[in-house]
């Protein structure tokens, strides 16, 4: 399948299944937009306001055209919604991308967002065949910085004084891991 196809699909891999945002369920919609919308979610963000129906659904309408943007609800076979994954900024050409995550508050799965971090290192290296991805992470998150570091990224460089949160300019670090197979 081509890559394009790929990206825009629902993906098995492991005991997880990736369901994309084309596909949710009226019900599945709601649910990742009320994670979104939760206070520690949101503070991590770049955007953090409250993200209402009509934007949301707005939101989604647009990923039909979009093609360098992708979001997945991941859900483990067995133990039911893990949290969300996305690959942004796709570029086939340069076989790069940037990645983001959150994880489903009520799931009881153990390590959600190394598992998350996992799928999507699976994902980008061995579904769509990139060589490097990318993210970016709020310098004062220390503890999503240590989980990155965890499973193998390392820091490549710091946007200061990047996104301006309650009034307060916040550094973001960049992060990188390479496709070395």
């Amino acid at each position: 399948m081509e890559i394009l196809g790929i990206l825009k699909s629902n993906i098995k891999l492991d005991d997880f299944e990736l369901i994309n945002y084309l596909n949710l369920s009226t019900t599945e919609k709601e649910m990742v937009r009320t994670w979104r919308n939760l206070e520690d979610v949101r503070k991590w963000m770049y955007n953090d306001h409250i993200i209402s129906k009509e934007e949301h659904s707005t939101f989604l309408d647009k990923l039909h055209i979009d093609c360098s943007n992708f979001y997945w609800l991941v859900r483990h076979i067995e133990n039911g919604y893990l949290g969300v994954l996305s690959i942004n900024k796709v570029d086939l050409k340069n076989k790069h991308a940037y990645f983001g995550t959150y994880a489903n508050p009520e799931s009881k799965i153990l390590g959600k967002g190394y598992l998350l971090d996992k799928l999507a290192i699976k994902l980008a290296f061995n579904e769509i065949n990139l060589h490097s991805l990318k993210l970016e992470v709020i310098e004062k998150n220390k503890g999503v910085i240590f989980l990155h570091k965890k499973v193998g990224f390392e820091i490549e460089g710091k946007l200061k004084e990047y996104v301006l949160k309650k009034g307060q300019w916040e550094n973001v670090v960049v992060m990188g891991i390479l496709n070395r197979k």
